[in-house]
């Protein structure tokens, strides 16, 4: 098993997420569906990593200049 030391500070949950990539709050859930976004999940909690904010951010940026 692997294991990941992770600060609360790196962590969002779902709408604050959605509302830093400029989406839907259930664009997120779809795209957790889907394995677009890796999630960490705490108790009943769903959270997304800051470096996959980053990720998906930089995706967006690279697509829109190719376009």
């Amino acid at each position: 098993m692997v294991k990941f030391i992770i600060e609360s500070n790196d962590l969002f949950d779902v709408p604050e997420a959605a509302q830093m990539l400029k989406i839907g709050y259930a664009t997120v859930y779809r795209w957790i569906a889907s394995g677009k976004i890796i999630p960490v999940r705490m108790d009943n909690r769903t959270l997304i990593p800051i470096s996959e904010i980053q990720r998906l951010k930089k995706e967006k940026a690279t697509a829109m200049e190719t376009q």
